[in-house]
């Protein structure tokens, strides 16, 4: 089960609609998700999308380009390498290293995360298990 835990702090003010800067942890059975992803999706499915890449377990998304206040849908995505490698296709002289996404369908294509962004939303965590 994933535990979303949600810290406020003031975010400004400003013209046009509001954007929130979002920080966080993303763990996946207790170990940080060292190279992944996090996108958050209207639940409606109107307005635009927002993410950012997940490195060492850490993301971060500036105010710039951060998430409009509403209901999301939350998709994760982790990545680490097979230890398998293969020839690189644009340079057949190389070989490169193949990766896989591990982290569960429930947490990505099939997510069951969500989050509810207001003004003062700024750090969002997900610790996320297997089962």
């Amino acid at each position: 089960m994933a535990a979303a835990l949600v810290g406020l702090a003031a975010a400004g003010c400003g013209d046009g609609p509001t954007r929130v800067p979002v920080e966080g942890t993303v763990s996946f059975d207790g170990r940080p998700v060292a190279d992944g992803a996090i996108t958050f999706i209207p639940a409606d499915n109107r307005g635009p999308t927002a993410g950012a890449r997940i490195v060492d377990g850490r993301y971060a998304i500036p105010r710039a380009t951060g998430i409009g206040v509403g209901e999301y849908r939350v998709e994760i995505v982790g990545n680490r390498e097979t230890g398998k490698t293969v020839r690189d296709p644009s340079d057949p002289s190389r070989r490169t290293t193949l990766t896989e996404q591990y982290v569960p369908e429930k947490y990505n294509r099939n997510t069951t995360l969500k989050a509810k962004i207001d003004a003062k939303t700024t750090v969002i965590n997900y610790e996320l298990t297997r089962q």
